[in-house]
């Protein structure tokens, strides 16, 4: 096991008194307030870049996010500074900054969250999956998006501005890695491996053969 490997153990283990079981099948942000009575998130370095995918859904063009998540944490992690809030709470995500071409959709399918737009979080205990949204995809590319926490009963003071990124996960079929997948990434594969080219060794066992062409028509005919 590497030593990036055990560090990451090591802080989700400290993170233990959050919600384990979502934490076990999402990533999750988890969201308190500091030593000085401040609200705070706990975010793992290691979930940034966000990665996302190909929409799947008409409603929605670009690549999308859902699995990273935002709830309260449920116990005191002293070593984070990370503490429980009240429930009497009500939370509120304020996107403060955010590149172009990304954007995060409002609850209720009501389109993009603008500067100074909150999105709902509410009272503790809260667990949300947002739709992360990069409408304007470029392989390779990072987009980034700043927000604030704000308690709308004002027991708590504003959270220090942080920062999440997103990037676009490269698609096995988008072999031109236009973003989407059409009849021109099948004749680039086919020129590239045509030449021996090693970027069409798809199945990345070194060697350019028909292993590698039968796997990108599989890959092709999936889509992403």
């Amino acid at each position: 096991m590497n030593s990036s490997t055990c560090m990451k153990m090591a802080m989700m283990a400290a993170v233990a008194g959050l919600a384990c079981s979502s934490a076990s099948a999402h990533d999750m942000m988890y969201v308190g307030q500091n030593s000085a009575g401040k609200l705070t998130i706990f975010i793992d370095p290691f979930m940034m870049p966000n990665m996302m995918v190909q929409s799947p859904y008409v409603e929605f063009d670009g690549w999308l996010q859902t699995e990273l998540g935002m709830e309260t944490i449920g116990e005191p992690v002293p070593e984070y500074n990370l503490y429980p809030i009240s429930p009497l709470s009500d939370i509120r995500l304020k996107l403060v900054g955010a590149d172009a071409g990304i954007v995060l959709q409002q609850d209720g399918f009501a389109g993009p969250l603008a500067i100074g737009d909150s999105y709902y979080l509410g009272n503790p205990y809260f667990h949300h999956h947002p739709i992360w949204n990069i409408t304007e995809p470029e392989i390779g590319k990072l987009y980034r998006l700043t927000f604030v926490l704000h308690d709308l009963t004002g027991m708590y003071p504003d959270s220090a501005p942080f920062t999440i990124t997103f990037g676009c996960t490269p698609c096995p079929a988008d072999f031109d890695q236009s973003t989407f997948v059409d009849i021109e990434d099948f004749i680039s594969f086919v020129m590239a491996f045509e030449a021996g080219d090693e970027s069409a060794d798809v199945d990345q066992s070194g060697f350019v053969d028909t292993d590698d062409f039968d796997r990108f028509v599989e890959v092709f005919e999936a889509g992403c």
